[in-house]
């Protein structure tokens, strides 16, 4: 299967990217195996999916809405490797962990899920963050030439208020067709998360010894195995550890 066809914007299968999770989803990824995304009004910013959501004007003159707009799911990473802005709004209590990945791995285990409909349901893409003036006349062309058309739909999640531009996103999309249309908020699919995580990190702002001591499962401590006085960053099968950029251990 050809991934690199719905990977949309500056970036390839190759290019790394990151997403800052709570601890208990982290070892959740490896008790479940499963890797869930919502539906974007779960996510925090009111004007996540306006343009799927905003009123269409028909040809007889009256309004209404795209029918799929709830077909949409999505999920947020990052191309920032070090971030303290993202650790203070994702890590509040100094106890998630960042998880980093590649687009050509994340998007391939959701293709490999939906096997022969991935091409028209699975899209990874990089947020573009145009000023007011632009992202109302992409909203606006979006649609023009097409109205049911997954490639479109994919790009109506990638474009986002210039306010978030420091948050460099990354989002894995997922669409979901007439059969397999449902009224739940959250999809969730089979992962190998051994092959999809490359390297964990704990929150740089607590110390190593100070994190074996939460609640964690016993297969974590092999999972967080390596010191480093302000940040652990292990391998999952390969340990790695190096230094956090935030936080430099002297």
């Amino acid at each position: 299967m050809d991934t690199s066809k719905n990977i949309i914007g500056d970036i390839h299968e190759g290019t790394p990217i990151y997403r800052i999770i709570k601890k208990k989803r982290f070892f959740g990824l490896f008790d479940d195996e499963q890797n869930t995304l919502c539906r974007p009004s779960e996510w925090d910013d009111p004007f996540e999916n306006f343009i799927l959501t905003s009123p269409v004007k028909r040809p007889d003159g009256s309004t209404g809405k795209f029918e799929f707009h709830n077909d949409v799911y999505g999920q947020c990473w990052t191309r920032k490797k070090a971030s303290d802005a993202l650790w203070r709004i994702y890590s509040p209590d100094n106890t998630a962990v960042r998880i980093k990945s590649r687009v050509g791995k994340l998007l391939a285990q959701l293709e490999t899920a939906r096997d022969a409909h991935a091409q028209s349901e699975c899209f990874i893409g990089r947020v573009s963050y145009p000023s007011q003036k632009r992202l109302k006349e992409f909203a606006r062309t979006l649609f023009k030439n097409e109205i049911r058309n997954e490639f479109a739909i994919a790009k109506s999640l990638l474009a986002k208020r210039y306010a978030f531009v420091h948050e460099q996103e990354v989002r894995l999309i997922y669409i979901s067709g007439n059969k397999t249309r449902t009224e739940e908020n959250f999809f969730g699919y089979p992962i190998d998360p051994h092959k999809l995580i490359e390297q964990v990190m704990i929150d740089p702002r607590i110390e190593y010894d100070e994190y074996l001591k939460m609640d964690i499962p016993p297969y974590g401590y092999q999972l967080c195995s390596m010191y480093l006085p302000t940040n652990c960053i292990v391998g999952i099968r390969k340990p790695q550890t190096d230094t956090s950029a935030l936080f430099p251990v002297h």
